[in-house]
Parts: C-alpha cells; sequence; structure tokens
C-alpha cells in the first residue's frame, strides 16, 4: 500500500473520528457540569471492568484476522472470535454475579455492585466491535468503519446528555458507553452484508486448524495483551481502594481529556497500520517504510498539546469544565508525558504481532503491570495522591520509552534518526508555546491564556500541515471531506 492510500484510508477514518471526537469535545464542559466526580468514578471503574474481561474474551485471536493470504481463512478467524466471546464473557458473567459483594467491600464501591447486571451485554458489545472493526479493515471497508465510528459517538452523547438532564446519575455515563458499542457492532455488521459469500465457506475442522496455526497469539499476545489491559484499567480499582471513588473520578476525566489524541488519531491510524504493516510484510519482509512514515507523523501531531498541558493544565479544566474539576487539570499535567509516548507508540503497536514477535511484547507488558501495581501501592500507602500518579506516570512513561525504542529496532530504523526527528519536533513545538508560557508567568487572566492557546493551537498546526507535502494534501482532502458530510 503506498503511503498516500494509507493516508486517504486514514482519512476515511479520521474524519469519522473527528466528528465524534468533536461532538465528545463540545459536550465534555456540559456533561462535566450534569455529572459529578462521584458519577465520572463508578463509571469509570465499570468500564475499566469491561475492558479487563473483554481483552480476554477471544484470547487475542483478533490480532491474527490481518495475517492470513486467503479471506476465507480470516473470516474462520472473525468466527472463532465470536464463539470465544459468547463463552468466556458467559463465564467471566457468572464469576462476578456470585462475587459482586465482595468485590464492592474490598474496593468499598457498593454503589457499582447495582450494574454488574449490565456486565454481559457491555462486554459483548465491546469485544463485538473490536473484532468486526479488524475484518472490515482487512476488507478496506474503511467508510462502514468511519460511519459506525460517527454515529456511535453521537449516539453515545446524546444519550449520556439526555439522562444528564433527566436524572444524572453513574447510569447515564454506563448507559452512553454501552450504546457506543453496541451501535458500533451493529452497524459494521450491517455494512458486511457483501461477505457473507466468505463467511459460508466455515468448517469446524478448518477453525481448529487455523487455532492451531496462529496459537501463539493465546500463548502470548494474549498474556501480553491481558496484562497491559489490566495495567492501565486496574488503576481506577487502586484509586477506590486508596482514596475513594471521587479520586476515580476526577482521574478518569484527566485521562480522556489527556488521550483525546489517541482516540482521535492513534485509533484511525492503528487500524489502517497494522493492514498497511501487514501487507508490506507479506510483500517485502519489512516494514521499515511504514512505521517510519506513521512514526514521524505521530511525534509532530503530538507535542504541541503536550506542552500546553504541562504549561497550564489546571487553567485550562478550571475554565472549560468547571472549578469542581480544578484537581483533574493538576492530574492531567502528571499523566500527560506517559499519554504522549503511548500516543506515538499505539499505533506501531501491532508490530509486534505482524513480525510474530509475541514473546517481546508480554515480556515487556509484564513487566509493565509488575512496575505499575509496585507504583500504585506505594503511592496509596503514602496516602499522597500526587505522589501516586507521578510513579505511575513514571512507570508508564519509561516502559512504553523503551518499547518505542524497541520497535524502532525491530523495523531496522537507524536510532540516531529518531533522536533526530524526536528532538526536531519538540524544539518546534518549545517554539510555538514560549509566548503561552510568557502569559502564564506574567500572571494574564485566564481568559487571554485560554484565547492565547487556543490561537497558538491553530498556527501550530496550520504551519505544521504545510511543512509536510503529503499531509498539506491530506488537509484539503479532509476539509473536503468534512464539506460533504
Amino acid at each position: 500500500m503506498s503511503m498516500s492510500q494509507f493516508l486517504r484510508n486514514v482519512l476515511k477514518l479520521l474524519s469519522a473520528a473527528m466528528i465524534g471526537q468533536l461532538i465528545g469535545f463540545i459536550t465534555i464542559p456540559i456533561i462535566s457540569r450534569l455529572y459529578s466526580p462521584f458519577d465520572f468514578g463508578i463509571y469509570e471503574l465499570f468500564v475499566s471492568l469491561v475492558i479487563i474481561i473483554g481483552s480476554f474474551a477471544c484470547f487475542s485471536y483478533h490480532h491474527a484476522i490481518f495475517l492470513p493470504k486467503e479471506e476465507d481463512e480470516a473470516a474462520r478467524i472473525v468466527f472463532l472470535c465470536i464463539l470465544l466471546i459468547f463463552i468466556t464473557s458467559g463465564i467471566a458473567t457468572l464469576i462476578l454475579f456470585f462475587l459482586r459483594d465482595w468485590i464492592a467491600i474490598i474496593f468499598d464501591i457498593r454503589s457499582l455492585s447495582k450494574f454488574f447486571l449490565f456486565m454481559p451485554v457491555a462486554i459483548c458489545f465491546y469485544s463485538l466491535a473490536y473484532v468486526l472493526a479488524n475484518w472490515s479493515s482487512r476488507r478496506r471497508k474503511y467508510n462502514n468503519i468511519a460511519i459506525a465510528n460517527a454515529s456511535s459517538s453521537i449516539l453515545n452523547k446524546v444519550f449520556s446528555l439526555l439522562f444528564g438532564i433527566i436524572q444524572p446519575s453513574p447510569m447515564g455515563l454506563i448507559g452512553g458507553s454501552m450504546t457506543n458499542d453496541g451501535v458500533l457492532s451493529i452497524f459494521m455488521l450491517y455494512g458486511l452484508r457483501s461477505d457473507l459469500h466468505v463467511w459460508k465457506k466455515n468448517s469446524w475442522k478448518k477453525i481448529k486448524e487455523l487455532a492451531i496455526r496462529y496459537k501463539d497469539f493465546p500463548l502470548y499476545s494474549f498474556p501480553s495483551s491481558l496484562a497491559n489491559e489490566i495495567s492501565y484499567y486496574i488503576t481506577p480499582f487502586f484509586l477506590a481502594f486508596f482514596f475513594g471513588p471521587i479520586v476515580v473520578g476526577l482521574y478518569s476525566l484527566a485521562s480522556m481529556i489527556t488521550r483525546i489524541p489517541s482516540r482521535l488519531a492513534g485509533n484511525a491510524i492503528y487500524q489502517v497500520f497494522f493492514q498497511s504493516a501487514a501487507e508490506e510484510k507479506r510483500k517485502t519482509g519489512k516494514v521499515q517504510r511504514t512505521v517510519d512514515e506513521v512514526y514521524k507523523r505521530m511525534i509532530s501531531l503530538g507535542v504541541l498539546p503536550v506542552l500546553l498541558i504541562l504549561i497550564g493544565g489546571e487553567d485550562i479544566f478550571n475554565f472549560f469544565l468547571g472549578a469542581e474539576w480544578y484537581d483533574a487539570g493538576i492530574y492531567a499535567k502528571i499523566l500527560i508525558p506517559y499519554t504522549f509516548v503511548t500516543f506515538i507508540t499505539l499505533p506501531l503497536n501491532s508490530i509486534f504481532s505482524i513480525l510474530e514477535k509475541q514473546k517481546i511484547g508480554f515480556t515487556f507488558n509484564l513487566s509493565l503491570l509488575i512496575s505499575r501495581v509496585s507504583a500504585l501501592m506505594i503511592g496509596g500507602w503514602s496516602g499522597d495522591i500526587i505522589l501516586t500518579l507521578i510513579l505511575y506516570s513514571a512507570t508508564g512513561f519509561f516502559f512504553w520509552t523503551w518499547k518505542n525504542l524497541y520497535i524502532v529496532y525491530l523495523s531496522e530504523i537507524a536510532i540516531g534518526k529518531t533522536a533526530k526527528d524526536n528532538l526536531k519536533s519538540i524544539i518546534i513545538g518549545l517554539f510555538f508555546v514560549v509566548p503561552v508560557a510568557a502569559l502564564k508567568y506574567f500572571l494574564i487572566t485566564d481568559y487571554i491564556f485560554i484565547i492565547s492557546c487556543v490561537i497558538i493551537f491553530i498556527f501550530y498546526y496550520l504551519y505544521y500541515f504545510s511543512k509536510d507535502e503529503k499531509l498539506n494534501s491530506f488537509l484539503r482532502s479532509f476539509i473536503d471531506t468534512l464539506k460533504r458530510t
């Protein structure tokens, strides 16, 4: 796949993601005033549990969907994934049902237990959406993915807003999340009508053969993915245990804001990158060109938001979300270095699956899990939430930086070239934010500070797109797409 084709496919997903994230960004100041930090805390705990269980629902076989040369083999893997989703989610739900009171008492979150009845549906929707997105990406049905993403995001926010206006409670946020995944699954299932001829070729014998052929995914990629998901999504439970659900809610919104770039561009690029890199690997035996092109652009795209939040995260949160969320802005400043590294690495994370290096990925994720749990325990026992988040962010930053550099090494890209690209992007970003930092230092009013951030934000990305010929063309196409939407 050529880089221009790669960008066009990303554009299709990014257009829909932009619509969804734009709606989400606009509604966050409203939702943050409808729902309390406690509501966000219960929502974060529910979603974290769903994602942890959903991460092992199909034992990582969904990563293998991109790899077979024949479409009917890939379809059999999808069928295997769906079967495993129903089995594992059912078993996990039974376990949760019997342990719900114990979990609520241990973590002092009795308000969460009443929502466990929704867990089976939430797990199935979440897991199915992931599997069907990978199948649609393999089939290059990026229009279907784009429409599904935009529709689900809109309905998610509509549900949360209406519920928040009528009777604000954690159910409004949880229901919105379930609506998002449910609509996503339904839309993509509807868009796969033309693939029915491929699915008719399934047989239990051939499905078993493929399960054995790609056994490294459940043996190594699955524990690796599970360790990765647990290392991130177990955080709310530690925070609830040591500091209570209100702190979890503040952390939830801080994490949500700092991860907007990943949800906007990172996930869109990931879906196309996996397919593109797998195709390059099949044809040339290497992934160097695709990784290099994506890596450089991810750094430049993400550096400015990081610097702006580091300068005045608490003021930005206070202005847009309300005084109740001021502490969340402080949390965001602590988390942003770690989320920036994950933003860069996330689309490239599939390299371990493409190059069948799942053992290495497992070693990394297990090490990250152990260090992160240790950081949360040490911080929690200290009774200091700021120290806890600093330790948590520092371990994440260190391990994801190591993973980032190792992916560069596996892709046969010179480390010196990578360092040069990083330094250049950071220097350019600093040049743009120096005026904002000066305004902040001289105690200019919050309104002027916020306006200056918006102006710098616009000028930076105009400059960045104008300097990159491919992305300049990409931006013009993106604007044309939005006009037609």
